[in-house]
């Protein structure tokens, strides 16, 4: 191959990537973009405004085209946070026959159903863009429903004013069963005026609000006097109004559901400190029934399923069988196995403080009073351990020497202690007194 046709391909090459480049798209540049609230947004380009250049100006035809190269602009994209970096057309390159001047944003709040628009110019500011509250002054979505009687107006002529003085127009026909829609309307003060019937004319001013219950605001417009009227349709633009109250409402449920559940969670705790309180002051030996004695109160006394409840008819027994274990008793020794005592149950009088079984596991057996604490209990820790006797709790009671009497003390036992057949949480001891600790009966004698 000559270097003449060598030459001739590479000519035609940059021919035919000089012709592809002039008619592609413009290139995309980068536009940054602050807002005020970490949401979810959309945006979109608008109104794109062409400058013709100083050798010739733009014909319809060509301003059709280039117009045209901006169309992929035009649809929404999304971004979410408070900054973004949002794709925006160049403004075309020195020497075009037109080039990009300016052109509308448009930055659309999902949540509150507001937008901000703002005019950029070509080439954009590299400091980028930084919307404020106050910009976010405009609802997207106005529907309005004009009402006669209480039912849709058949056909109107609709005019809305919104409080920046732009003016839009609307027409109510049967397919739209009542229901106008305005786009890009300023929040605040606005006024509505609808045409109808024979030359008959209605006003009402209304606000709009920058924070509603819904993305779309809706409210109803009456007019008075008779007016053709349609029946409400089904799937119309007043039920999607509906659907987005009633979407209002479920997220006011939500937060109702969540001051509910926060309540609950205050009981919970408040329950589990009272439990924890009642359980620190039993471990001390204080029960409500302790307390409100003291302070006076009269209660009625609880009798443990154990607990004497008064004469009972005398039963003939056999001598030979242990009326506690239901064993029989050894001929020689009349003892059985209940009758494994700690001490011989024969002691001398006089030989000082003591307990003397005289019902239960433990008849028949003594406990001698030999310290100024003696604990009475399940557990082997006890002074008086009572292990055979289940209905004692593991730390019963306690029996101490103040000032040479005995006192006995309730530990907070599951049962009680009876002294005499009286339930007591604390008690001087005479001798003879009678102790019941679950089913153990004790006299005490010194």
């Amino acid at each position: 191959m000559t270097n003449g046709i060598r030459l001739r391909l590479a000519a035609l090459l940059a021919l035919a990537i000089l012709c592809l480049a002039s008619s592609s798209s413009w290139s995309a540049t980068a536009l940054r973009v602050r807002v005020p609230w970490d949401r979810t947004y959309l945006y979109w380009l608008d109104d794109f405004a062409l400058s013709a250049s100083a050798e010739k100006p733009v014909a319809f035809a060509d301003w059709e085209k280039e117009q045209a190269r901006y169309d992929s602009f035009r649809v929404p994209k999304r971004f979410k946070g408070k900054s973004a970096t949002l794709e925006a057309p160049d403004s075309g390159k020195a020497g075009e026959k037109s080039a990009l001047r300016s052109a509308t944003l448009v930055v659309y709040d999902v949540s509150t159903g507001n937008e901000a628009v703002e005019t950029i110019g070509f080439p954009v500011d590299p400091k980028g863009l930084a919307l404020k509250p106050r910009d976010f002054d405009e609802a997207r979505r106005v529907q309005i429903k004009i009402t006669a009687q209480d039912k849709p107006l058949e056909s109107a002529r609709v005019e809305f004013t919104d409080i920046a003085g732009r003016t839009q127009t609307a027409i109510v026909d049967p397919g739209t069963v009542g229901v106008v829609e305005f786009l890009d309307v300023t929040v605040g003060d606005a006024t509505v005026k609808v045409f109808y019937g024979d030359g008959k004319t209605a006003s009402q001013d209304i606000t709009i609000p920058e924070e509603r219950d819904a993305p779309v605001y809706f409210t109803e417009v009456p007019v008075a006097g008779p007016a053709d009227t349609v029946e409400e349709a089904a799937g119309g633009a007043e039920q999607k109004a509906k659907a987005a109250k009633h979407e209002a409402r479920r997220e006011s449920g939500a937060e109702w559901t969540a001051t509910l559940i926060g309540s609950l969670v205050g009981i919970i705790v408040l329950a589990v400190i009272v439990v924890v309180v009642i359980l620190v002051l039993r471990s001390r030996g204080v029960t409500l029934d302790s307390s409100l004695r003291k302070l006076g109160v009269q209660l009625p006394e609880e009798v443990s399923p154990d607990a004497p409840t008064g004469e009972q008819p005398a039963v003939q027994l056999d001598p030979n069988i242990c009326q506690f274990c239901g064993q029989r008793k050894d001929p020689q020794t009349g003892q059985c196995a209940c009758s494994v005592a700690p001490q011989p149950a024969a002691a001398p009088a006089g030989s000082g403080p003591r307990l003397i079984g005289v019902q239960g596991s433990y008849a028949m057996n003594i406990f001698e009073l030999k310290s100024d604490v003696t604990t009475i209990g399940r557990e082997p820790d006890n002074v008086i351990a009572l292990p055979d006797d289940t209905t004692v709790s593991r730390h019963h009671a306690r029996i101490t020497l103040e000032n040479g009497i005995h006192m006995i003390t309730d530990a907070g036992s599951s049962n009680g202690v009876f002294v005499n057949g009286e339930k007591t949480t604390e008690w001087a001891l005479q001798p003879g007194d009678e102790i019941q600790v679950g089913t153990t009966k004790f006299r005490f004698e010194v």
